[in-house]
């Protein structure tokens, strides 16, 4: 087996636009995971324990699909599988080429819950709610075994001697049919339902339950809690020659106990001691002799978990083989090569778990649910679905072709889609091919382009395909001689298409504000960017840089003007600005500044005309994209005034009245307006003064001031005025207020 990796181009680009790119505009998308690959559908090929993506076993359907809920499938002779379907109640033969037969027909509503071959081509049937133990030796031909007393029988296996054991529910039991004698009651749960079983040949029965998630095993009529899981039920149990048990469970909402009555035999009592033996660091379980008696346990210790797990309990350890959160287990099997095979709830999927734990996912059924999961002696794996009730065989060859289609990839706008690439084991006589398809849609549908077979030159023409922001992959696997390609890691890599900034803000300061720059501080936690590569500007735009201080500060000058912004850009480029000016009525843009990388510009605006103006900022992603393809934003400010004039006194005059001395003038800014007028007698100090009309917010302003005489010593024979407009020039004058 050689290992390749592949590139495949996609597009035409010219000579010029590839060496125009710059490398930091280009994304890329990859899946090199399991939980990566699982993103996309499998057609014919499955996951194997390294996470690698790789041809399914073959399939042989043998019967469905139908409506019916499947509850149970064991094996039969030749071949054959007996399944326990819902919906209607049936129990179904189906032979080795998948002719179905009906052995069992309910004439209600009742259940079919559980099967157990009776070693000699019959089955035992489980009823419920009757709790009703069927025998079916041929279509037609039923007995019932017993009336168990209870409502459900979850679970039913064969043992030694063809002794017959039952598993059931309300109230939870364990209990016995020999030949050689009546039905016994061993062990009683109360409200914990018996939900799996095990039988082996030495007479040991395991139990797993099903509200409080407890592995028991009972020998010679003796119970012990084997284990406590975390999830609620114990749904299938499996035991190796050694005395291994497996034990798979299922999340939900575990049972607190009601400290139910235990029996063993048909009249004393006993109660289960739950002591789990020595646990190794694997486990992520607590022993049983750890916990708190039941009594002392709040009920809220006992927790909701979804998902469910795979456990092994040998004699000296507890260990957590195999995990999942989102599948819901419902079944598994023991495999011929060691492994163990679970039919989960995940869109019909099937695992492979090695003893190491190493998970495979085999190619899923077509059904919502792979509900139950069975071998027979020659090796033949079978597994039923529901929702669509199936049955489907296993096969041990390869498929000889599969496919696999990534996940719809988003650009997240129109994009030129680079080049397709996956690293690969290829074995002899093994080959993969790509094929790419596009569209605007987030779900693939008939808008979609059509597929597109990449060649082995890796060129298409650019026609191709269409301007799109969404690309899926498809890989094509073809078996070889020895064994077929295994995927490990798939690669796209694609340019955004470039788009325009975007301008958030654009202020006309007040005037005489300036902003001015801070010096850089050495306290930046990232350091200085001293590599100015697209790369690293790429890697690093994101990251804080934080300082010890503001990087800029605001100031006041006379005749300054300020323009501040605030702009993005959605491709994290790097932007420029440009100011243009123009006075309101005219048509010319003159150029006020450019090349500006700050998001403010202070103007010494004291030698433009007086007038009314606006200015247009534009924004610019030129530095990180090639010529022709950068792309521009522009605003326009609101009406500002430049208004360098200072403002003037006028009309001033002085008379007597009989309270003292008024004084009245008038101020007056014929290139803006009056903002402030203070007044200082003689020596003293500066004190605002309010126009008659109550707000300074025009070019002329009246104002008039009374100098009361009575309580005073001495009047003022001077004063001065301040006069500051809106733009903040100033004007004023020196008076005497001695009245003729």
């Amino acid at each position: 087996m050689r290992s390749v990796s592949r590139c495949v181009t996609l597009g035409m680009f010219s000579l010029t636009l590839a060496v125009g790119v710059d490398a930091a505009s280009i994304d890329r998308w990859s899946a090199s995971t399991e939980r990566e690959f699982l993103l996309g559908t499998f057609e014919g090929t499955a996951i194997d324990r390294d996470g690698r993506i790789e041809l399914a076993p073959q399939t042989t359907h043998l019967w469905g699909p139908e409506s019916g809920i499947v509850w149970d499938i064991v094996p039969g002779r030749k071949g054959s599988v007996f399944v326990a379907l819902s919906g209607p109640g049936q129990v179904l033969f189906i032979d080795a080429d998948g002719a179905a037969t009906a052995w069992y027909q309910a004439d209600d509503e009742s259940l079919i819950t559980a099967l157990a071959p009776d070693g000699k081509g019959g089955v035992y049937a489980g009823i419920s709610p009757q709790g009703r133990i069927l025998h079916l030796r041929a279509p037609g031909e039923t007995t019932v075994v017993a009336e168990t007393g209870t409502t459900f029988v979850w679970a039913l296996k064969t043992g030694p001697g063809g002794t017959l054991w039952a598993g059931t529910g309300v109230p939870g039991q364990i209990q016995r049919y020999r030949k050689d004698g009546g039905p016994e009651t061993l062990f009683e749960t109360g409200d914990d339902p018996v939900r799996s079983l095990v039988v082996g040949t030495d007479g040991v029965v395991i139990a797993g339950t099903g509200g409080r998630g407890r592995v028991i095993r009972l020998e010679r009529g003796s119970p012990f809690v084997l284990f406590d899981a975390s999830e609620a039920e114990i749904v299938a149990l499996a035991r190796e020659a050694d005395g291994t048990v497996w034990a798979l469970a299922a999340g939900g909402v575990k049972q607190p106990s009601s400290r139910p009555p235990a029996t063993q035999g048909p009249v004393t009592r006993v109660r289960v001691t739950a002591e789990a033996p020595p646990r190794n660091g694997n486990s992520d379980n607590d022993s049983e002799g750890d916990k708190k008696p039941e009594s002392e346990r709040p009920a809220a210790s006992f927790r909701a978990s979804g998902g469910g797990a795979l456990y092994r309990i040998s004699r000296t350890a507890i260990d957590t083989v195999w995990t999942t959160s989102d599948a819901i287990p419902f079944d598994m099997t023991l495999d011929g090569d060691g492994t163990i095979l679970i039919a989960t709830g995940d869109k019909g999927q099937v695992w492979r778990v090695d003893p190491s734990g190493k998970a495979a996912r085999m190619i899923p059924i077509a059904s919502n649910q792979a509900s139950a999961i069975t071998s027979n002696a020659a090796g033949q794996i079978f597994v039923a679905g529901t929702s669509d009730a199936r049955v489907e065989r296993f096969e041990r060859d390869r498929r000889q072709h599969g496919r696999y289609l990534s996940l719809p990839i988003e650009a997240g706008t129109q994009a030129r889609w680079g080049r397709v690439s996956w690293d690969a084991d290829v074995s002899e006589g093994s080959s993969i091919s790509a094929a790419v398809r596009v569209g605007n849609t987030t779900e693939p549908d008939e808008t979609w382009s059509a597929w597109v077979d990449l060649a082995d030159d890796g060129q298409i023409d650019s026609s191709a395909l269409p301007a799109s922001r969404l690309i899926q992959v498809r890989l094509k696997l073809a078996d070889g001689e020895s064994a077929g390609p295994r995927v490990s890691s798939l690669q796209v890599s694609y340019e955004p298409r470039n788009r325009a900034p975007e301008i958030e803000s654009l202020t006309v300061e007040p005037p005489g504000v300036v902003i001015v720059p801070v010096p850089a501080q050495s306290t930046a936690r990232l350091g200085p960017l001293v590599a100015d590569d697209p790369v690293t500007r790429s890697a690093t735009s994101g990251a804080p840089r934080g300082r010890a201080r503001s990087p800029v500060r605001r100031g006041w000058e006379a005749g300054a003007r300020t323009f501040s912004w605030a702009a993005d850009d959605p491709d994290d480029d790097r932007l420029t600005y440009r100011l243009d000016i123009r006075a309101e009525g005219d048509l010319y843009w003159f150029p006020l500044a450019a090349g500006l990388t700050g998001t403010y510009y202070s103007w010494d605006a004291r030698s433009t005309p007086d007038g009314k103006y606006r200015v247009r900022l534009t924004a610019s992603d030129q530095t990180d994209n090639p010529s022709g393809d950068a792309l521009t934003r522009a605003e326009i400010s609101p009406l500002f005034v430049v208004d360098n004039s200072r403002p003037a006194l006028t009309e001033w005059s002085v008379e007597r009245s009989g309270a003292g001395r008024e004084v009245a003038f008038t101020a007056v800014d014929p290139g803006g307006s009056v903002a402030a007028v203070e007044v200082a007698m003689d020596a003293g100090d500066w004190l605002p003064l309010f126009p008659e009309d109550g707000v300074a917010d025009s070019d002329v302003e009246r104002y008039r001031l009374i100098l009361p005489t009575e309580g005073q010593s001495e009047l003022p024979a001077s004063m001065r005025v301040r006069i500051t407009d809106a733009a903040g020039n100033l004007g004023g004058a020196l008076k005497q207020v001695d009245a003729d």
